[in-house]
């Protein structure tokens, strides 16, 4: 199969079947486990420090569970590109025009921001109740200073950008665009990366910046300028949050 061809009119060999394996496995799995390990720790097999362990924030128990998560995402996308016998290419990591995409990476970022505040200001007319100002949960796990401010910037700006880009855009996105066309493909890929972030307020924000992106890559036929911006959000997002800046 000729991958630029497949690439280009985003028809990757690989399905909705395949995309239901991946998200059951990188879901289901972590959450089987929990639950197991609750389990035998309820029947007295398992000391309750260990549960209390892995369920806490330091340094150690975060690293492990973002290892974990990150192993299952790599793990089941390289065995989607051994199945078609495919490399990286066929997942987005391709050539593209460095100057267009210079201007589409800025001039997206400040369109997204202006985006974010324009559907946050009606989601707060519309329905008051939620908490667009709540902090951000469900990230930056490893602490604020010393050794956890490193991990934490390793993990959320350096690594997350390139395995989420090539799990939502260069592999989901593209096999629901395949499916359905390139707008379905847009609107659920992005859902899907908004609703795993677990928290409403950035359900919002990171739904939106999933439209942004799998257009980049519609545009550029490459992930590699969204891998950019992913990282320059992730990187204002981790100063903010930091409090560096």
């Amino acid at each position: 199969m000729n991958e630029t061809k497949t690439l280009k009119g985003f028809k990757p060999p690989w399905g909705i079947y395949e995309v239901l394996i991946v998200l059951a496995v990188t879901i289901l799995i972590p959450l089987a486990i929990t639950f197991w390990l609750s389990f035998i720790t309820n029947l007295g097999f398992l000391p309750k420090a260990v549960i209390q362990f892995l369920a806490s924030d330091n340094i150690l128990s975060s690293s492990l569970r973002v290892a974990f998560s990150l192993i299952l995402e790599i793990g089941m996308l390289v065995w989607v590109l051994k199945r078609y016998k495919l490399n990286l290419g066929s997942m987005g990591f391709a050539k593209f025009k460095p100057f267009k995409a210079l201007l589409l990476i800025l001039s997206f970022y400040f369109l997204f921001a202006a985006v974010v505040l324009i559907v946050y200001g009606l989601v707060s007319w519309l329905f008051p109740s939620i908490d667009l100002n709540e902090p951000q949960k469900y990230v930056f796990e490893f602490g604020n200073k010393g050794v956890g401010l490193y991990l934490s910037f390793l993990v959320t700006v350096l690594i997350a950008p390139i395995i989420e880009e090539t799990y939502f855009r260069g592999f989901i996105f593209t096999a629901l665009s395949k499916r359905g066309g390139y707008l379905f493909g847009a609107l659920a890929s992005s859902f899907i990366f908004g609703l795993l972030h677990f928290q409403t307020n950035i359900i919002i924000y990171t739904f939106l910046l999933g439209l942004f992106l799998a257009f980049m890559y519609y545009r550029l036929k490459s992930i590699i300028p969204g891998i950019v911006l992913h990282t320059i959000n992730n990187l204002v997002a981790f100063l903010i949050i930091s409090k560096v800046i």
